[in-house]
């Protein structure tokens, strides 16, 4: 017998935002000019941005190889390469020429020099203090276009409503353009035009008709790339004076078209202001697009509505969750019914309704005839989603809902302090890669007495408690015979991504009366655990106890039946709040497990170990890029079973204690194996 059950789950929410950093690029030119340079001594990415910006040629860098490195002074005439050689001198990096331009990346076999320090055991500097966030500097930017000219030609008049699909999908052909755009024009000779595509910060275009906004003055965000394997970026003009002075690294959900930016990081300074034009109106450039009849329904039309030039645009890892129908990251949407008026009225037994931009008029279902209306709203912004077409109104994407919760909670959960130890060269079994001291950035203390009433007795804990929190989402989980069960993600959760801090205590019981043999795969040390209070979406919350590791639980689920109370849990926020005993995290070397380096996470209590959690990172025998405690590690297996460490960035206050590392690496490695081609198919017919 079939057994149904609901549980609730609230899990920790990143709060990183990662990406390659690309020296933004704004022309091509000739390899041998020679530039006119004045560099200060200053970070290794700010010189690299600005002889790309002053070449006109694509400099490619890793955000992991250049983020703790230095750059010397430079002034004077010189190429581009020669520019790079005398920058990158002693770094442990080299440039190598690209279709675009340059890219820099580490020398093959080659150790850390002078510009990052890392010996045997590299101490985190005393003197680094933590002034603000990762986050503070991202910022919301949306691309908006609106509708152009349409063609009906070739295409269907009737619905996909019944039988196999038809031999002709197509309702219409259109363009979008940009509301705005710029010409800039650099490089050595000066003649070498960009085109950027106008954006505008902050979100809140999300509310907004193409004739409410001001497009005159400052700050004006115009955004470009150059070459395929470029990033984009953004370029400000702050006063609106024609002259751009400062640049952002773009960040994109899909796609790296300027247009797929829904993200900057913080901006930064131009050496030199560069002068721009603005496009004329009647030249301003269009993407073709397609509207199809995508799956057969007859009372909500099915469609895609998709650009032609990105239809190839793939699908990130984290898309495999979005599979509803109702979501504009499913490339098959439905239809909206409308109401008729008196401009547009209903055939005799058949409805109105909007199919993509679009009002069409749609005929009983016996012979469903489409005609085709009129643009469903002629002053609507639309945003490109990857290739997929989408009214802004709809909301935020997925991943600026995620920056603007994350703004919130912008600190990881289990922040390292000053004074750790990174060890770079060799690992063996049991050798300690990093000993991290931390503290938890958010802290509270429970206000009254909270007690659980259950058949069985009662869960409590006592008012003055400390507990640590993180935050994460609640979700409601279906769940059959105990096996949860996949569910539908609609609009409204995509786009909306609230936060809210879950609690926990760590406690320790009493030792037993005889030593107890710890069984393998238990976290727990010493009689440790946590007792967490998770608040859920239904409003209620309850006490979970026996949860590990005691120091750093990041989800809790339970089922939703247990005994709760309602309302929030009496706790009062204070985070500059501290537990009893110093904390500290060491991550050890464990050894491999196929194609896995094995590591485990052992959090101390003052002398008191009280948990040890496996933590494991996909190498496949090749090198792999990590982060822990704001470090930056690479890791290399050997064929004697060790591993190599190489530091290409020191620990840092502030930075997140966990063992971090690319996991979508993995699962692209996995369907490969498995002979999956992870694109988005936009049924072009």
């Amino acid at each position: 017998m079939k057994k149904t059950g609901y549980g609730i789950t609230l899990w920790l929410a990143t709060t990183s935002l990662t990406g390659v950093l690309i020296g933004p690029t704004v022309a091509h030119a000739q390899q041998t000019a020679r530039l006119s340079i004045d560099l200060p001594e200053q970070r290794l990415a700010d010189s690299l941005r600005a002889l790309a910006l002053l070449s006109g040629r694509t400099v490619l860098a890793d955000d992991g190889s250049v983020a703790a490195r230095r750059a010397p002074a430079l002034r004077g005439q010189y190429t581009l390469e020669e520019a790079l050689r005398l920058l990158l001198s002693g770094s442990g990096l080299e440039a190598a020429r690209s279709q675009d331009g340059f890219a820099v990346s580490r020398i093959a076999n080659d150790t850390l020099q002078n510009n990052v320090e890392a010996p045997e055991t590299a101490e985190a500097e005393p003197a680094i203090t933590v002034t603000g966030s990762p986050l503070d500097g991202a910022t919301i930017v949306d691309v908006p276009f609106v509708l152009g000219e349409v063609d009906q030609a070739e295409t269907t008049d009737m619905l996909w409503a019944k039988g196999d699909k038809p031999a002709n999908t197509l309702l219409a052909r259109f363009t979008v353009r940009p509301l705005q755009a710029a010409m800039l024009r650099t490089g050595p000779d000066g003649n070498t035009p960009l085109l950027l595509w106008r954006a505008f910060p902050g979100g809140g275009i999300t509310r907004l008709q193409s004739n409410e906004l001001h497009l005159d003055g400052g700050p004006l965000y115009f955004c470009g790339v150059v070459g395929e394997r470029s990033a984009p970026f953004c370029l400000i003009d702050a006063d609106g004076d024609g002259k751009f002075e400062k640049v952002a690294d773009g960040m994109a959900e899909r796609g790296r078209k300027p247009y797929h930016v829904t993200m900057i990081r913080a901006a930064e300074p131009l050496p030199v202001p560069q002068p721009y034009t603005l496009v004329p109106d009647g030249e301003r450039p269009t993407i073709r697009m397609e509207l199809r009849n995508c799956a057969k329904d007859y009372d909500y039309p099915r469609y895609v509505a998709a650009s032609l030039e990105d239809r190839n645009v793939p699908v990130n890892a984290s898309g495999f969750a979005w599979h509803d129908k109702d979501s504009s990251f499913a490339f098959c949407r439905r239809g909206v019914r409308l109401d008729a008026s008196a401009q547009t009225s209903a055939p005799t037994g058949g409805y109105v309704s909007q199919i993509g931009p679009f009002t069409y008029t749609v005929g009983p279902k016996a012979v469903p005839r489409l005609q085709m209306v009129g643009s469903a709203a002629a002053s609507a912004l639309y945003r490109l989603e990857g290739a997929t077409l989408v009214d802004m109104r709809v909301g935020h994407t997925p991943k600026q809902a995620q920056l603007l919760a994350a703004k919130a909670f912008p600190y990881p959960s289990l922040m390292a302090d000053a004074g750790g130890s990174l060890r770079a060269g060799t690992l063996a079994s049991g050798d300690v890669l990093a000993s991290i001291p931390f503290h938890h950035a958010y802290k509270g203390r429970l206000t009254q007495e909270v007690t659980i009433a259950t058949l069985f007795g009662k869960r409590s804990l006592r008012a003055g408690t400390v507990v640590y929190g993180f935050p994460a989402r609640s979700q409601l989980t279906r769940t059959i015979n105990g096996m949860p069960q996949g569910h539908a993600v609609d609009e409204d959760e995509m786009r909306n991504y609230a936060l809210q801090l879950t609690w926990c205590a760590p406690i320790q019981e009493a030792a037993p009366a005889k030593p107890v043999k710890t069984k393998p795969g238990t976290i727990g040390r010493e009689g440790w655990s946590a007792a967490c209070i998770p608040h859920s979406q239904m409003g209620t919350y309850t006490i979970i106890n026996q949860l590990q590791p005691a120091f750093g639980v990041s989800a809790v689920r339970y089922d939703a039946t247990t005994s709760s109370n309602d309302g929030p849990p009496p706790i009062e926020r204070q985070d500059d709040l501290a537990f009893a005993q110093p904390l500290r995290s060491d991550f050890v070397y464990e050894g491999r497990e196929g194609e896995m380096i094995a590591f485990s996470q052992r959090i101390y209590f003052g002398d008191t170990l009280t948990s040890v959690e496996p933590v494991k990172v996909y190498a496949a025998g090749a090198m792999v890029a990590a982060k822990l405690g704001g470090a930056r590690v690479e890791l290399t297996p050997q064929l004697d079973g060790t591993v190599k460490a190489v530091v290409t960035a020191p620990l840092a206050p502030g930075g997140e204690v966990s063992l971090d590392w690319d996991k979508a690496a993995m699962m692209r490695a996995q369907a490969a194996k498995m002979g999956w081609k992870i694109v988005e198919d936009t049924d072009a017919n």
